[in-house]
C-alpha cells in the first residue's frame, strides 16, 4: 500500500509519430511511432501526440483526457501533416473519428491540432456521443478540412465542443455540422468556404433522441462564403436557443444568409443574438436573414449589415408581421424586406409601420463588396 501511495498518477509525456516510425518503438522523438491508431491506444490524460511532417491513414479515437489534462493529438511545429484515409479500426468512413459509440461510453477532453484532412468518403472529423450520454470537451482548432464526402467537420450529441481558427472548404454537404442535442458549442474564427450545403449548419435533431435543442451555442467571427450551390444558408440553424451569432462575415452565399427555422429541432430557434454580422447576397440568392417560422420568437437582430444585389429579395423575411418579441433596429439594410414568408415584398415604410428597424439605415453596392471574394480562398 506504501508503494501504490508513493508512485502517484503518472506524469504527462510526449510522443511522437513519423513516417520513418515504427509502432515497436517507445514512441520518443528519436524512435517515433509509426501510425496515428497505435498512438492514440498509448496515451492518457495530459500526453500530447506530435506528428511529424508526412501522409497517414487516419484513426478512431476512443480513450478520454481529464480536467485540465486533454490529450493532444497536434502537428509538430511547422509540419505539413496529412490524412487522406479513415484508419483501420474507423466505422463511418471519417478520417478521424473521436467516439465509442457504445451505449454510455464517451470520449473527453481532446484537443486536435493543426492537421490536414482530405477526401474522407464520410466526414473529415467526426465527434460522437450517444443520446444516453454525451461526449464531451473536444477541441478542433488550425485544421485544414477539405474534399468530404459530406461534411468537413461533423459532431453528435458532444457537449462543449470548440471549433476554433479552421479552414473547412470544398465539401459535399456542410463545412461544419454540430447536430443531435450538442448543448454549449462555440464556433469562432473559423473560415467555410465553397462547401455544397451549408457552411455552418447547428441542427437539434429531435428524431434521433435527446431534447432536439441545441442551446448555448456561440457562432463568432467566422467567414462563410460561396457554399450552398446545393442548397442551405451560410449559417442555418435548426432548434437552435439562447444563442449568440456575432460577427460574422457571410459573402456570397449562393441560398440562404442566416436562416432561422423549426425542422428537424424539438423548437423553433429562438432567444437568439444576431449581433454584428455583415451578410451580402449575391444576384439570384435567397434573403439575407430568414425567420422562417411564427413560433421563430425572442431573436434579436443588431447592429448587423444585411444587402442583397438583387431586385426581388432582400435584407429580412420573416412569415407573421407581429412576430413574438422580434428585435430588429441598428442595422444597415437593403430596403426589401417581408412579413409573409416572401409571397409579398415590402419597403422601409411598410416595414417600419410594424416597429422594426426605426432608427436602421439603407445599405448600398460598394467597389470594396464587388471584390470582396478575391483572395478568399486559403
Amino acid at each position: 500500500m506504501l508503494l501504490v501511495a508513493a508512485a502517484g498518477p503518472a506524469e504527462a509525456a510526449e510522443y511522437f509519430v513519423s513516417p520513418a516510425g515504427s509502432d515497436a518503438a517507445p514512441g520518443s522523438v528519436e524512435a517515433p511511432w509509426r501510425t496515428l491508431q497505435h498512438a492514440v491506444e498509448q496515451v492518457g490524460p495530459g500526453d500530447v501526440i506530435t506528428v511529424e511532417a508526412g501522409v497517414y491513414a487516419g484513426c478512431r479515437i476512443q480513450v478520454s483526457g481529464q480536467p485540465g489534462a486533454p490529450i493532444t493529438l497536434r502537428a509538430a511545429p511547422g509540419a505539413r501533416v496529412v490524412i487522406d484515409r479513415p484508419g483501420p479500426d474507423n466505422r463511418h468512413g471519417s478520417n478521424l473519428e473521436l467516439e465509442t459509440w457504445q451505449g454510455e461510453g464517451t470520449v473527453a477532453w481532446w484537443v486536435i491540432q493543426g492537421l490536414e484532412v482530405v477526401d474522407a468518403p464520410w466526414a473529415g472529423i467526426d465527434l460522437r456521443g450517444s443520446r444516453r450520454a454525451h461526449s464531451h470537451h473536444l477541441t478542433i482548432c488550425d485544421c485544414l478540412v477539405r474534399g468530404a464526402g459530406r461534411s468537413g467537420i461533423f459532431s453528435a450529441f458532444v457537449d462543449h465542443l470548440r471549433i476554433e481558427n479552421c479552414t473547412s472548404r470544398d465539401n459535399g454537404e456542410h463545412g461544419i455540422y454540430v447536430s443531435n442535442s450538442g448543448d454549449w458549442p462555440v464556433l469562432e474564427g473559423n473560415t467555410c468556404q465553397d462547401n455544397y450545403a451549408c457552411g455552418i449548419q447547428i441542427n437539434g435533431d429531435a428524431s434521433m433522441g435527446g431534447d432536439g435543442v441545441i442551446s448555448g451555442a456561440e457562432i463568432v467571427d467566422n467567414l462563410i462564403s460561396g457554399n450552398g450551390r446545393g442548397g442551405g444558408a451560410g449559417i442555418n440553424l435548426d432548434g437552435v436557443v439562447a444563442s449568440l451569432v456575432r460577427g460574422n462575415t457571410l459573402v456570397d452565399n449562393l441560398a440562404g444568409g442566416i436562416a432561422l427555422y423549426r425542422t428537424n429541432g424539438a423548437v423553433a430557434s429562438q432567444g437568439n443574438l444576431i449581433l454584428y454580422n455583415q451578410v451580402r447576397m449575391p444576384l439570384g440568392a435567397r434573403w439575407a436573414l430568414r425567420l422562417g417560422e411564427s413560433d421563430c420568437v425572442g431573436n434579436q437582430v443588431l447592429y448587423n449589415t444585411l444587402y442583397h444585389a438583387g431586385p426581388t429579395k432582400g435584407s429580412i423575411v420573416i412569415p407573421d408581421p407581429r412576430l413574438t418579441d422580434l428585435v430588429s433596429d441598428h442595422n444597415r439594410l437593403t430596403g426589401r424586406f417581408s412579413t409573409d414568408g416572401g409571397a409579398t415584398v415590402l419597403g422601409w415604410e411598410g416595414w417600419r409601420a410594424w416597429g422594426y428597424d426605426l432608427n436602421s439605415h439603407p445599405v448600398e453596392e460598394t467597389r470594396q463588396y464587388r471584390s470582396s471574394r478575391r483572395g478568399l480562398r486559403p
